[in-house]
């Protein structure tokens, strides 16, 4: 004997003619880490409210967020000895970019192990 349910045959489930499955997942944050909770949602669209299937979502803590690289770069400076290592260039990004609403906070500095005057021109970031 055979047992039919609605969408599954033989106990090998798929939806069944034109009905069609709008299920999603996302992460339970946006940092980076790992051990991180999926949470599955959605519904199936079968003319019946999703009513013709029986379904349960199930969250997996196995997902992971990689950090994005960015290269930072100093920018060329001249300045007059003032006695500071303060640059009036702002660094900026040359590879990679920023997500979402992340903003950056460089700030350029002069670096030099010897007397001001005498160094040649370093920049750090």
């Amino acid at each position: 004997m055979i047992t039919r349910m609605f969408g599954c045959f033989c106990g090998a489930c798929a939806l069944a003619g034109s009905d069609t499955a709008n299920f999603t997942e996302s992460y339970d944050n946006k940092n980076v880490g790992t051990g991180k909770t999926l949470t599955p949602r959605g519904s199936v669209t079968d003319g019946n409210s999703g009513n013709n299937y029986s379904y349960t979502f199930v969250n997996d803590t196995t997902g992971v967020i990689n950090q994005r690289a960015l290269t930072v770069t100093a920018q060329t400076n001249t300045k007059t000895y003032d006695a500071t290592t303060s640059a009036a260039a702002i660094p900026s990004i040359t590879s990679g970019t920023l997500q979402g609403s992340d903003t950056a906070n460089f700030i350029e500095t002069y670096a030099c192990a010897c007397p001001p005057v005498a160094c040649r021109r370093c920049i750090r970031y």
